[in-house]
């Protein structure tokens, strides 16, 4: 079994508990990030195309409607606009085409999600549990990582390789922590 791990420069499980050392749980801040995030990485190329071969004439508004008849998405739309107008159309496609298609640095460009470039994530432990186990069996992947600084927006990378070359790979989205001991725990 091979494992890989890695902690972006900025460390939020939608479906998986984050949990200090002492036991206690961080809970999710209502915020914009995951869903900017979400929108970015389906949606980011999309804008950028409409931009680069139709040009924006309008405001947010023309903009986030030619996304919505492109994508065919209602949502689409009203997230992209949204995210538009709490910068303004010019802010918003300077950041599209500076962001450099990173669904993350868009949105911490946007403002959407914290910046911490003092982010000091260390990877502390990683326990495969159980230990060894058989095709189609359960096992969990606890991480354990400390931070004295804290962390800013990333993602969290898991690839398996098991001894039959069946790849299994995990990744999600870690929002900001404050200083502290944590626990991931991914389970199948």
């Amino acid at each position: 079994l091979f494992l890989a791990l890695m902690v972006g420069s900025s460390v939020a499980l939608t479906n998986h508990a984050i949990v200090k050392s002492n036991g206690k749980v961080v809970a999710p801040r209502l915020d914009l990030c995951p869903t900017c995030i979400g929108f970015a990485d389906d949606f980011i190329n999309d804008l950028l195309n409409i931009i680069l071969n139709t040009g924006v004439i309008g405001g947010c508004s023309e903009l986030c409607q030619l996304l919505e008849e492109k994508t065919g998405s209602q949502l689409a739309g009203v997230v992209c606009n949204l995210l538009c107008d709490y910068v303004g159309i010019e802010e918003f496609i300077k950041i599209i085409q500076d962001s450099d298609l990173d669904p993350i640095y868009y949105c911490e460009l946007l403002g959407a999600c914290p910046i911490n470039d003092n982010g000091d994530a260390e990877i502390t432990s990683v326990k495969v549990i159980p230990p060894k186990f058989h095709k189609g069996a359960h096992f969990a992947i606890e991480t354990l990582f400390i931070s004295k600084t804290g962390t800013g927006t990333g993602q969290i990378d898991i690839a398996v390789i098991t001894v039959d070359d069946f790849p299994y790979g995990y990744d999600d989205l870690i929002q900001s922590v404050p200083p502290g001991g944590y626990n991931i725990t991914i389970t199948d």
